[in-house]
Formats: C-alpha cells, structure tokens, sequence
C-alpha cells in the first residue's frame, strides 16, 4: 500500500473512533471502516486474477433516519500466481466512491441497507498506470449494534469501472466494516 494511502486510512480511523463534538452537534454523521475479500469477474477473471484484499472508508452524512449520502475511499488488490496476461503481476484498482445509502427501518436492533453509488478508480500494475476511470458499486448489508456507538457490519457488494486496455473491471466484495455513529 502506498504511503499517501495508507496516511489517509489512518487520518480517517482516527476520525471515526475520536468523536468530534462540534460536529456532532451540528449534524448526524458516521463512518465506516471495512475489510474484505475482493473476488474477480468478467475481463479480470479471463486474465487469471485471483481473489484479494478489500479495505475501505467512508463517512456518511444522515439526511434522514432511513437515507444517507456516502462518500469514500477504496483499494482493492488481486493476486496473481504466475503472471497475468494483460495486466501483469501486483494488480489493483484504488478510488473514490460517493452514493446514497438506503436504511430499512425495524424495530429489531440490527438494520439492512442497501447503498449504490458511482466510483472514481484507477486500476493499475506493475505493467499497467492507467487514467481514473468512471464506474458504478451496489451493496448490501446489515449493522449489527456493539453497544449505543459502534455497530459491526458484514456486508457484500458489486463494483464495475473500466481498465486502461479497454476491458471491464468488475469484481464481488464480502467484507466485515465497523460502523461508528458519531450522533
């Protein structure tokens, strides 16, 4: 993972588990930290890609009880054994993400949730630098409560963008988030 990456993650965990009181005041927000496996479809699948890491972050902005505006970062990497064809070895796709997040509201305790979004990402290897590229992300999943702040958050998710040579990107996400409400 690169440096500058790695330095936002950490400013944006640091910003999830230290609340800030001001800005919970003012509006209801919360953040998301997630990790997970990232499974290759399509044109990835066809050039032997294998499944990778997931890691994401996103902050959300409560408009109502049951919709939220997101917006995140990602990086999603593939394993390679031997080499892959057109995309060559140490392959990943890292970007912004930003959507509307549907909550179904219940009176259980967990609550499903249903989110889609465009992303912003740039795929790239140790072969291939490529452009940004503009794409679409659907996902679903449950916020299980961890007491009044926290909820742990499994989810699964679809994401599809292009690649420099003029394939497709997608790839299936199954992960594990913690949710931290800030109010």
């Amino acid at each position: 993972m690169k440096p500058s990456i790695l330095a936002i993650a950490l400013l944006a965990t640091f910003l999830i588990f230290v609340p800030s009181q001001d800005a919970a005041a003012q509006v209801a927000v919360s953040g998301d930290a997630r990790v997970g496996i990232t499974f290759p479809l399509g044109d990835l699948a066809g050039d032997e890609l294998e499944a990778g890491l997931g890691l994401g972050l996103s902050g959300n902005v409560h408009l109502r009880s049951d919709l939220r505006l997101y917006t995140g970062l990602n990086h999603h990497s593939f394993r390679c054994a031997e080499g892959c064809f057109q995309l060559g070895t140490n392959p990943s796709s890292t970007g912004l993400s930003a959507g509307l997040q549907y909550r179904f509201l219940s009176p259980q305790e967990a609550t499903w949730w249903v989110r889609a979004g465009g992303v912003a990402h740039r795929f790239s290897s140790d072969v291939v630098s490529g452009d940004w590229n503009v794409g679409l992300e659907a996902s679903a999943g449950i916020d299980m409560p961890l007491g009044d702040t926290y909820q742990l958050t499994p989810h699964v998710g679809i994401v599809n963008h292009g690649l420099p040579s003029g394939l497709t990107a997608q790839y299936l996400t199954f992960g594990l988030g913690l949710h931290r409400q800030f109010r």
